[in-house]
Protein backbone atom coordinates (compact mmCIF):
# COMPACT_ATOMS: atom_id res chain seq x y z
CA UNK A 1 0.00 0.00 0.00
CA UNK A 2 2.85 2.39 0.72
CA UNK A 3 4.09 2.04 -2.84
CA UNK A 4 0.76 3.29 -4.16
CA UNK A 5 1.00 6.31 -1.89
CA UNK A 6 4.52 7.11 -3.11
CA UNK A 7 3.50 6.73 -6.75
CA UNK A 8 0.56 9.04 -6.20
CA UNK A 9 2.83 11.55 -4.52
CA UNK A 10 5.25 11.47 -7.44
CA UNK A 11 2.43 11.89 -9.95
CA UNK A 12 0.95 14.75 -7.96
CA UNK A 13 4.35 16.41 -7.67
CA UNK A 14 4.95 16.12 -11.40
CA UNK A 15 1.48 17.39 -12.37
CA UNK A 16 1.75 20.25 -9.87
CA UNK A 17 5.12 21.28 -11.23
CA UNK A 18 3.85 21.26 -14.81
CA UNK A 19 0.78 23.31 -13.90
CA UNK A 20 2.90 25.73 -11.89
CA UNK A 21 5.34 26.23 -14.73
CA UNK A 22 2.53 26.74 -17.20
CA UNK A 23 0.79 29.33 -15.04
CA UNK A 24 4.09 31.04 -14.36
CA UNK A 25 4.73 31.37 -18.08
CA UNK A 26 1.28 32.78 -18.73
CA UNK A 27 1.15 35.36 -15.95
CA UNK A 28 4.74 36.35 -15.22
CA UNK A 29 5.81 39.64 -16.81
CA UNK A 30 9.40 38.56 -17.43
CA UNK A 31 11.72 38.76 -20.37
CA UNK A 32 12.52 35.62 -22.33
CA UNK A 33 15.92 35.30 -20.69
CA UNK A 34 14.46 35.64 -17.19
CA UNK A 35 11.78 33.10 -18.02
CA UNK A 36 14.36 30.61 -19.33
CA UNK A 37 16.47 31.07 -16.20
CA UNK A 38 13.39 30.54 -14.04
CA UNK A 39 12.46 27.39 -15.97
CA UNK A 40 16.01 26.07 -15.67
CA UNK A 41 15.91 26.59 -11.90
CA UNK A 42 12.50 24.98 -11.54
CA UNK A 43 13.62 22.02 -13.64
CA UNK A 44 16.67 21.60 -11.41
CA UNK A 45 14.49 21.79 -8.29
CA UNK A 46 12.11 19.19 -9.72
CA UNK A 47 15.04 16.94 -10.60
CA UNK A 48 16.32 17.14 -7.02
CA UNK A 49 12.89 16.45 -5.54
CA UNK A 50 12.24 13.46 -7.80
CA UNK A 51 15.68 12.03 -6.94
CA UNK A 52 14.89 12.40 -3.23
CA UNK A 53 11.51 10.76 -3.71
CA UNK A 54 13.09 7.93 -5.69
CA UNK A 55 15.62 7.39 -2.93
CA UNK A 56 12.86 7.31 -0.32
CA UNK A 57 10.83 4.81 -2.37
CA UNK A 58 13.91 2.64 -2.88
CA UNK A 59 14.65 2.68 0.84
CA UNK A 60 11.04 1.80 1.64
CA UNK A 61 11.10 -1.09 -0.83
CA UNK A 62 14.33 -2.39 0.69
CA UNK A 63 12.85 -2.17 4.20
CA UNK A 64 9.74 -3.99 3.01
CA UNK A 65 11.89 -6.69 1.39
CA UNK A 66 13.85 -7.14 4.61
CA UNK A 67 10.60 -7.49 6.56
CA UNK A 68 9.25 -10.10 4.13
CA UNK A 69 12.50 -12.08 4.27
CA UNK A 70 12.40 -12.00 8.07
CA UNK A 71 8.78 -13.20 8.18
CA UNK A 72 9.48 -15.99 5.67
CA UNK A 73 12.50 -17.07 7.66
CA UNK A 74 10.49 -17.17 10.89
CA UNK A 75 7.73 -19.16 9.20
CA UNK A 76 10.28 -21.55 7.72
CA UNK A 77 11.88 -22.14 11.12
CA UNK A 78 8.46 -22.69 12.69
CA UNK A 79 7.59 -25.31 10.08
CA UNK A 80 10.94 -27.07 10.35
CA UNK A 81 10.93 -26.93 14.15
CA UNK A 82 7.45 -28.43 14.39
CA UNK A 83 8.44 -31.55 12.47
CA UNK A 84 4.89 -32.24 11.36
CA UNK A 85 4.93 -29.80 8.45
CA UNK A 86 2.20 -27.70 10.06
CA UNK A 87 2.75 -24.28 11.51
CA UNK A 88 2.03 -23.67 15.15
CA UNK A 89 -0.83 -21.35 16.00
Amino acid sequence: MEKESGGGLFTGLLVGAIIGIGLGLLYAPRTGRETRDMLRQQAEDLKCRTKELGDELKEGAEDFGDLVREKVSLASHAVKGNGSGRTEA
